[in-house]
């Protein structure tokens, strides 16, 4: 049977010289890679033909958006009037600019409305450019590398992806600057975007959660950030879910005294489900910090405020462990008072009382340093009475346990600013920090379209 010929499509001869460079860059794309391909006889070198074909289509796209983008800015006006200012082009010169793909050469008009004053550049508005000459599609690529990965492998991650010799400095520098003012749009962002939540019907109890904890600063040592999350349960005590994970709005904030900036975020953020869902249970859940109790009582008063219930069984554990030497005089008791808390009101003040009079036993004395830690176990348990409503909780199929915003420690803060060998600036830290904060609350997307639209209004 003999083979069909494809037929040969011809080319039209160009219309311009910038569409014939571009015939020629396709042309010479598609010698490389036939030539590269027909040689690769193995996987290394297979590897090296595919980057090379790729690098030749990425020209060709390189020489389409600089004929058209050249096009374009010879149609940008001398001069033009915008908000009763005249703006006159002052240069008329060439730029390169960092995509994702390849680096441009472009033309372009910069215009001054007074003499020495600041510099518009239409080009840059209407494509978004970034800082430092980079271009959305890539810049958006380099804010959720870093702020998920160390600086160093998150450079050579881009450069290998992107072909850009993008060394770790420029990436600081450039996330830097970026996450700092997405982080300076942040009320402007929540009053334009978040406003009205999407709260789904099944919906009944909104967890409120807040904790905090250290991190290193290069200027100022140990200090403590806070983190927040809002999490709704369905009438079974359920978390509601998004794919695989928990719908989990996670909040966090640098060190601050007081903590006043975190608390007005959660504030606002609450109010916004409460406005759209007025009948939504509050319940605030923490690990029994006195600082943070105080905050949340004076902005949550009808909530339901509970402690941790995991915070407590540890503190109960660790006093049976030096009360007891027996495994399965200790499992047993700490079954017995975790099922009365749960379930039996008053439960708190009784187990104060219990673990008090261990202490003083006369058979089977404890050791004065252990009694000492018992009672600061114990102490613990009853200054936490009034917060320890966990058969209400129960009955209501709420929360009992912190667990997302454990989790969200972990994850925001732990996973990325505290690994080993580690040093941060405060804005450097702040801005990865709320990076991460925006990408696992599924908000990224929308703050970074609200940075671009806000950022080039005109």
């Amino acid at each position: 049977m003999t083979k069909k010929k494809k037929d040969t499509v011809r080319i039209k001869d160009a219309r311009n010289a910038a569409e014939a460079r571009v015939i020629e860059a396709a042309r010479q794309a598609y010698r490389t890679a036939r030539e590269k391909l027909h040689e690769a006889r193995d996987p290394a070198a297979s590897k090296e033909a595919y980057e090379a074909v790729w690098q030749a289509t990425d020209e060709v796209g390189q020489e389409i958006v600089e004929s058209i983008e050249e096009e374009e800015a010879d149609e940008d006006p001398d001069s033009f009037t915008d908000d009763g200012s005249k703006w006159t082009c002052v240069t008329n010169d060439a730029c390169t600019y960092a995509t994702r793909r390849s680096s441009i050469r472009v033309k372009r008009k910069r215009y001054r409305s007074v003499r020495n004053g600041p510099t518009r550049c239409l080009f840059e508005e209407r494509r978004g450019v970034m800082s430092r000459h980079i271009m959305p599609d890539l810049g958006e690529a380099m804010l959720r590398t870093y702020a998920s990965v160390p600086g160093e492998e998150a450079a050579k991650l881009i450069s290998t992806l992107t072909g850009h010799g993008l060394s770790p400095s420029r990436l600081k520098r450039f996330v830097k600057d970026e996450a700092a003012e997405l982080e300076a749009q942040e009320e402007a962002f929540f009053e334009a975007e978040l406003t009205r939540p999407d709260v789904p019907e099944k919906a009944k109890t909104l967890v409120i959660s807040v904790d905090a904890l250290s991190l290193l600063l290069r200027e100022e040592g140990w200090k403590q950030a806070t983190v927040g999350t809002l999490t709704l349960l369905d009438e079974d005590g359920e978390p509601l879910r998004r794919g695989s994970g928990i719908r989990t709005i996670r909040i966090a904030e640098m060190p601050e005294d007081g903590k006043g900036t975190v608390m007005d975020r959660v504030e606002k953020e609450v109010g916004a489900f409460v406005k759209e869902r007025p009948d939504l249970e509050l319940e605030v859940l923490i690990d029994g910090a006195l600082d943070l109790r105080i905050h949340l009582l004076k902005r949550f008063p009808d909530a339901r405020h509970i402690t941790d219930f995991y915070h407590v069984a540890e503190h109960l554990s660790k006093a049976l462990r030096l009360l007891f030497s027996d495994e399965t005089r200790r499992a047993e008791e700490r079954a017995r008072w975790c099922h009365k808390l749960k379930h039996k009101q008053g439960t708190a003040w009784r187990l104060w009382r219990w673990l008090m009079n261990e202490v003083k036993r006369e058979d089977d004395p404890v050791a004065p340093w252990a009694a000492t830690e018992i009672e600061k176990h114990a102490e613990y348990i009853y200054n936490q009475r009034e917060w320890l409503k966990y058969p209400q909780a129960v009955a209501a199929n709420a929360a009992i346990g912190s667990g997302p915003v454990e989790a969200a420690c972990k994850t925001l803060v732990t996973q990325r600013l505290k690994i080993s060998g580690a040093s941060w600036s405060r804005t450097g830290a702040g801005g990865v920090l709320y990076l991460r904060s925006l990408l696992q609350s599924e908000r990224f997307e929308v703050a970074f379209r609200f940075l671009q639209k806000t950022r080039y209004a005109a």
